[in-house]
């Protein structure tokens, strides 16, 4: 395994948001096409490039990221979470709760779909609505520490 992708492993696994970095450590592993030496790891390594651009707005990148885990996982709903992501980064919240609501009417035990809704509320302004779905999530999700310091 290369040392970049050592790199991202690392910082995966300690759970760090460090979008620049990652994109930085990624490029030449999608420019060579090395990133398949990843092995089983090489869609975990995809996503965190993909939410890397997304945080960077690289869109273009997250778009073509995108393209390549729904030819490998297609119908996937963690895939279509993934779109919903890039339909936010875009501007189109719209798009974006219309497919965490599929995802939420198809499993409602999709916690990431659920934070997503939240989040998009929250972030459009709409308080007293945020705060209601996050109340309904805490009655589901009760032992959710970082949901009930939201509220």
């Amino acid at each position: 395994m290369s040392s970049s992708l050592a790199l991202l492993a690392e910082i995966r696994q300690s759970s760090e948001r460090r979008p620049f970095e990652v994109l930085k450590l990624a490029e030449p592993l999608l420019n060579k096409g090395s990133i398949t030496q990843a092995g089983d790891d090489v869609w975990v390594v995809y996503e965190q490039i993909f939410l890397s651009a997304i945080d960077e707005g690289q869109i273009e990148l997250a778009k073509a990221i995108l393209i390549i885990l729904q030819k490998r996982f297609s119908g996937s709903q963690r895939v279509k979470r993934l779109y919903g992501l890039i339909n936010e980064a875009a501007g189109h919240p719209d798009e974006s709760k219309m497919l965490y609501n599929e995802i939420i009417d198809k499993d409602e035990t999709n916690v990431l779909a659920c934070k997503r809704v939240i989040a998009m509320l929250k972030a459009q302004g709409k308080y007293a609505q945020a705060i209601k779905e996050l109340v309904s999530y805490l009655d589901i999700y009760a032992n959710d520490y970082e949901g009930w310091l939201e509220l």
